[in-house]
């Protein structure tokens, strides 16, 4: 446990020594759920002397919204991490590094929303809870600086939020010029002008005096489940612009606008510096495409600057590859500094790769950053246009790390935040953001199982494993309350989303039903490793009820599995039907090869999406979809559904990948790969939501970073906890490989050729070359081995 936590949790009780604080009293909310709040935007701050620096000074910080911290003007930390209602987890940071011996100055800037945002839900208020509130505990040696009445607060802080249209819901930030002076970071600034803080108090029954934490509606209140992104400053070259981007963001007037191309997709908050010749008004938009041709299209922040010097800075992170300044009326402004503060989780050691194929290393390595971009505060579907928490998101990404860094605390945390059911036991849709009660997509449930499964084999985390076994338990539980006598699921309700292919999922789906399969072994598997033998039975049960009812999608004549009973003629099949057949153990032995050789038939593929019929206008470059193509019915299928087979979209392919490899042609997985080298010329560094259309940097889409280590080096865990290791290559049609991946004791490395392979592990592990010059599996002891044939 990190130092800082067991400071505070080592506690004898929960209590927290501060108290909760606001700039206003809010009405009290008792038996009622409340109203919806109103979006505040509040500075804190607290003055304190200390004779001198001690070597550690542990913190906690806590606000419901967003929160910046600082201390003598330096930032300290941001948060707090998202998280479902009632399950909030505070910030804690060493102030030891900030403080000075003399007087020192905590600062504070909280933004509570007060509506949903895609990465913040509000509470229900309870007592004066619930409508913004913070605080602060800081342990030095002899005293705590705590929050309570003594503190100095002011909501005249000069910003406002907006909001973008449609599905982005993201904040537009207002400034305004003079508001809030650039120094009330400084010990000497003089806040006599603002009022002192409000303490508040839950008034839950029985606890009408409790002014500290923990308390209702935030819950535990409970520690930072992991260290989460970390910022890192990346001066930006603006460069002068002809003209404004896009229409939508003209300035009125004349203006000057400067363009910088920052080289890939990256997410953080932006600074400027310059001086103004007058008052100015200006517009700060992003774009994620190389070519900036979707430059305008994401508006991140708007407002005014005064006269003199002038120092901007937005306080939500934003993803962009492209900014544009706009600011009108032109020639008054120069701008002396431009930084963006990227924002995300990086991985202290990753994995590399390299092979005889130089466009599969580039495909590789632009999965393993296409994930580091969309690792914030948990795994969010891309940095650009959303940035929520959908369950689908977490899968491919939590994989990639499990397999190719050591940042598995994050695999962790978000099992964690997604494995919170709804109330009729299925796993929401996206979790702590907007859209969260919207609706559902019932598969959702299947790949979180598989999600669980594979945190487990690499991480041997056994209270993991014991803490989420019961929920997962209840969301498959819920699956199979939609299997009727005939042992498959039917009419399973919600957005029967797989992937944005064109996958009929009416009636009975066969990839729904193969999913669920899958996801009982999952659960049996897991259920077995933490003794639960009544879930172990059950899922048995149950999967042995789903193979005999399975043979009903089998279509004889065609020699493949129909994508539903309810649909089109019956004839309609998919890459996405064969591959869940055959990962969830539902396809005879002799079966299995010929169903992957059909499956993986490019003669057969069709890239066919409902919403993008032929004629469709196409949708905007960073969009998967016209506007309401959701939303109306399904058209009539326009390929040859006798022979055609609907190919996978980028998400699903690590399904179809998993498929091949349990159908014995693991060493078609190169060649496979070799589908993503077309999206490094639209991404060009990163890797998009489809093969056409969609955000640029979308990380469901890095299966291949996965595969070509685990499948096609062949490094993978050989027992739960990664205590032992597998090498088991299938190099396809490649000459070479070498790989090396991190391992909490160590660095498992391989170079792999056809007449050698060499591997040094610091864990015991099984080399297996018979996919290379045949023969068996070999144990070895940790350390460095050649093997020949």
């Amino acid at each position: 446990m990190d130092p800082l936590i067991a400071h505070f949790e080592a506690r004898p009780r929960g209590r927290w020594r501060a108290r909760w604080v606001w700039d206003e009293r809010p009405e009290p909310v008792r038996f009622r759920s409340g109203s919806e709040g109103r979006e505040r935007w509040v500075a804190f701050r607290r003055r304190f002397e200390i004779p001198e620096v001690p070597t550690r000074v542990p913190a906690r910080a806590f606000a419901d919204g967003r929160f910046v911290w600082w201390v003598n003007g330096r930032e300290v930390a941001r948060g707090p991490m998202r998280a479902p209602r009632g399950a909030a987890r505070y910030v804690v940071a060493d102030l030891a590094p900030f403080l000075v011996p003399g007087e020192n100055v905590v600062a504070i800037l909280v933004h509570h929303p007060g509506t949903a945002l895609p990465w913040w839900v509000p509470e229900l208020p309870a007592g004066e809870l619930g409508r913004g509130a913070l605080v602060v505990e800081i342990d030095l040696p002899d005293a705590t600086v705590g929050t309570d009445r003594s503190w100095r607060c002011t909501a005249s802080v000069g910003r406002t939020t907006g909001r973008d249209d449609g599905i982005r819901g993201l904040p537009i930030e207002e400034l305004a010029p003079g508001a809030l002076r650039d120094d009330w970071l400084e010990p000497g600034f003089d806040d006599g002008a603002w009022r002192g803080a409000v303490e508040l108090a839950p008034v839950t029954p029985g606890e009408v005096t409790v002014l500290a934490p923990p308390s209702m509606p935030y819950g535990q209140l409970g520690p930072p489940p992991w260290s989460g992104p970390r910022p890192r400053r990346r001066r930006v070259s603006f460069e002068p612009g002809a003209r404004a981007p896009v229409e939508r963001t003209v300035l009125e007037g004349p203006q000057d606008w400067w363009v910088a191309d920052l080289g890939t997709v990256t997410c953080g908050t932006v600074e400027l510096e310059g001086t103004a010749s007058d008052e100015v008004r200006f517009v700060l938009v992003g774009g994620e495409l190389p070519d900036g041709g979707d430059l305008g299209t994401d508006l991140l922040a708007r407002g005014r600057a005064a006269p003199g010097r002038f120092r901007l800075e937005t306080f939500h992170p934003r993803g962009f590859r492209r900014l544009a300044l706009g600011v009108a009326p032109p020639g008054r402004v120069r701008l002396d500094e431009a930084v963006v503060v990227e924002r995300f989780s990086v991985p202290d050691r990753e994995a590399s790769f390299s092979c005889s194929d130089p466009e599969l290393v580039a495909v590789w390595e632009a999965g393993r950053r296409t994930v580091d971009r969309c690792a914030l505060d948990t795994y969010v579907d891309c940095p650009t246009r959303e940035q929520r928490a959908w369950g689908l998101d977490v899968v491919v990404p939590t994989m990639v790390d499990l397999a190719t860094s050591d940042r598995w605390d994050l695999p962790r945390w978000s099992l964690r935040l997604h494995s919170v059911p709804r109330s009729d036991g299925a796993f929401p849709m996206v979790v702590a953001a907007d859209l969260e009660g919207a609706v559902h997509i019932p598969s959702v449930v299947p790949h979180l199982v598989r999600a669980f499964r594979e945190v487990w084999r690499y991480t041997g985390d056994r209270d993991l494993l014991e803490d989420l076994l019961g929920a997962h338990r209840t969301a498959v539980a819920w699956l199979g309350g939609f299997q009727r006598a005939d042992g498959l699921l039917w009419d399973v309700p919600g957005w029967n989303f797989l992937d944005w292919a064109a996958v009929a999922t009416e009636g009975a789906s066969s990839v729904l039903n193969g999913l669920f399969g899958r996801a009982l072994l999952d659960l049996a598997e897991l259920a077995r490793a933490a003794g639960d033998h009544a879930t172990v039975t059950w899922a048995e049960e149950r999967h042995r009820r789903l193979r005999d009812g399975f043979e009903r999608f089998w279509d004889p004549l065609r020699g493949r599995y129909l994508d539903d009973l309810g649909g089109h003629a019956g004839l309609q099949a998919s890459q996405h039907g064969q591959a869940a057949a055959l990962v969830g153990g539902l396809v005879p032995e002799g079966r299995r090869r010929p169903l992957a050789a059909l499956m993986l038939d490019r003669n057969r593929l069709v890239e066919a999406r409902w919403e993008l019929p032929p004629g469709t206008e196409a949708p905007a470059p960073t969009d998967v979809a016209p506007p309401g193509s959701l939303w109306r019915p399904r058209p009539e299928p326009w390929w040859d559904l006798d022979h055609g087979l609907v190919a996978a979209q980028p998400f699903f392919r690590y399904v179809v990948h998993d498929a091949a490899v349990l159908a014995g042609v693991g060493g078609r997985i190169p060649e496979l790969c070799r589908d993503w080298v077309p999206l490094l010329y639209r991404g060009d560094t990163t890797l998009s939501e489809t093969w056409t259309t969609g955000t640029t940097c979308h990380a469901w889409s890095a299966t291949p970073t996965r595969d070509l280590v685990v499948v096609t080096a062949g490094i993978r865990p050989a027992a739960p906890g990664f205590v032992s290791a597998v090498v088991a290559p299938d190099l396809g049609g490649l000459e070479w490989v070498a790989a090396a991946v991190p391992h909490p004791r160590g660095t498992l490395e391989v170079e792999i050729h056809r007449d050698r392979l060499e591997v040094s592990s610091p864990v015991p592990v099984e080399v297996d070359p018979s996919r290379l010059w045949g023969g068996s599996a070999v144990q070895l002891p940790p350390g460095r081995h050649l093997l020949r044939p």
